[in-house]
């Protein structure tokens, strides 16, 4: 591959013209069959036709840059993002439905995983755990509710009727309380208790 353009040493404003020859895995620079400059290596590729070397030269070509030239020395995460950054309806299509896959993934994934770890996880683990977290609860930041007894039978007769059209083989138990230090709503703890 052989580019023609001009040449630029360290901190110099003074350009060579010369070609850029990439021969044997080698980048040179080559000014009227000398070689001037040997074993380059690329920092960056800006535009299409400016190219920087680690070394601080730089090299501007007279055309535009062959498409494969930016290739052969960009990492493939960098070739992705050139990909990226040249919009097409068609490329924002696919991304669109790669993004949509992602979500629906994401998704089935999450709700999985909840299922499998409450299938796996024991019940007799997660009632306890619950009433252990309402006991803790109750001695630092509950009291007793400001609710009527009547009012109390006839919120659990309601729930009991709601538990035996759900047909659910357990009954949640339901107490009432008052926090202290947070607004007044329901606190279902795993396993049974609702507050």
């Amino acid at each position: 591959m052989k580019i023609r353009g001009e040449f630029f040493e360290v901190l110099s404003s003074r350009s060579d013209k010369c070609f850029l020859l990439y021969e044997n895995g080698k980048l040179i620079i080559e000014r009227q069959n000398r070689i001037i400059a040997e074993d380059l290596c690329i920092e960056s590729v800006q535009g299409v036709d400016n190219i920087h070397f680690i070394c601080g030269r730089y090299f501007k070509s007279d055309e535009p840059l062959p498409r494969a030239f930016p290739r052969i020395f960009r990492s493939k995460t960098r070739q992705t993002i050139s990909w990226l950054e040249e919009f097409s309806p068609g490329k924002a299509i696919i991304l669109s439905l790669v993004l949509l896959g992602f979500v629906f993934l994401y998704r089935a994934i999450f709700f999985t995983v909840g299922e499998t770890i409450a299938l796996v996880f024991p019940d007799h683990w997660e009632r306890k755990i619950g009433e252990n977290s309402y006991q803790g609860l109750s001695r630092v930041a509950l009291s007793e509710s400001s609710l009527t007894t009547r009012r109390q039978d006839h919120l659990r007769n309601r729930a009991k009727e709601m538990a035996e059209g759900a047909k659910l083989a357990r009954r949640p138990r339901i107490f009432f309380i008052t926090p202290i230090c947070w607004a007044r709503m329901p606190l279902p703890f795993p396993g049974d208790p609702l507050s």
